[in-house]
């Protein structure tokens, strides 16, 4: 009985320590993935950003137009992952700087990410940021 129960709990304990290993790894992917977005968007590489964006999600963007636009501070306020870890929704305060106006604004943004097994990426399932010129 003491045997079987050593057993039981060592393999509970390999699994649990495999799911948490596993959990690890997908959040710390995430993390690169997310990284990337905001550093486009920083950078201004607004099309590299929406490459990132889910193309059945992805709506038309006039990139000409973001030109007048700088990204100055990306800061995450919130971040919620979902208990199977495949979803995460974030808010995130951006500050921008209209270029021709001298102006600078803030907008509030959410996003939602969703990791896809099959191409084992993470995607973004809402579009680029809306600007108010």
């Amino acid at each position: 009985m003491k045997r079987e129960f050593c057993v039981l709990l060592l393999a509970t304990l390999v699994l649990w320590s495999c799911t948490a290993a596993f959990e690890q790894a997908r959040t710390e992917h995430f993390n690169k993935y997310a990284d990337r977005y905001r550093l486009s968007l920083l950078r201004g590489e607004y099309g590299q950003a929406a490459s990132m964006i889910d193309p059945a999600d992805r709506k038309t963007t006039d990139f000409e137009k973001m030109k007048e636009i700088k990204i100055v501070d990306y800061k995450v306020t919130s971040m919620i992952t979902s208990e199977d870890h495949n979803e995460i929704r974030q808010d995130v305060e951006l500050q921008y700087f209209l270029k021709s106006q001298n102006l600078l604004k803030s907008v509030q943004y959410q996003q939602l990410w969703q990791y896809k097994d099959e191409g084992r990426a993470w995607q973004l399932k809402t579009d680029l940021p809306t600007f108010k010129f």
